[in-house]
C-alpha cells in the first residue's frame, strides 16, 4: 500500500512519499525500512493502532493520495496486492531479476507509469 501510494503521489504531484529505496523483490516492490518494521507480523493482518496515536506528519496532497489509496485497495489481500505490482509492463517487472531482490526501481519508472494509470488506465496492467 505504502508502494501504491508513492506511485500514485509522483503521478499527481512528481513527488514521492518517502525518499527511502524501492527494490524488485519476488513479491512485489519492497520498502525495505517499511519491510524491516513489519516483518515479524508475516503474512498475518497487521492491526493499525489508533491512528490519532501515530506520529506522522504528511502534506494535505500525501493525505489526500493516501486516503484514495486506503478506500481504493484497503480489502485488498497482500497476494492481490502482491498481483497488481507483479504484472508484465510494471516497474517491478522491469526490474525483477530472480532470485536476486536489489535491483532498485527507480522513482522515474514508477512515476512514469502511475502518470499512465492515472491518466489511461485502461491501457495498463497493474500498478
Amino acid at each position: 500500500m505504502a508502494y501504491i501510494a508513492h506511485g500514485y503521489l509522483l503521478g499527481t504531484h512528481r513527488r514521492g512519499l518517502f525518499d527511502d529505496p524501492i527494490t524488485a523483490s519476488e513479491y512485489g516492490p519492497v520498502i525495505i525500512s517499511v519491510y524491516d518494521h513489519f516483518k515479524s507480523f508475516g503474512d498475518t493482518f497487521v492491526e493499525i493502532p489508533n491512528v490519532s496515536e501515530l506520529k506522522f506528519s504528511f502534506s494535505a496532497e500525501s493525505d489526500q493520495v493516501m486516503l484514495f489509496v486506503v478506500k481504493t485497495y484497503g480489502a485488498a489481500r497482500g497476494m492481490d496486492l502482491t498481483n497488481l505490482t507483479c504484472q508484465e509492463d510494471t516497474p517491478w517487472h522491469g526490474q525483477y531479476k530472480e532470485p536476486d531482490c536489489s535491483t532498485i526501481i527507480t522513482n522515474r519508472s514508477i512515476r512514469l507509469h502511475y502518470l499512465k494509470v492515472i491518466s489511461n488506465p485502461e491501457s495498463v496492467n497493474g500498478l
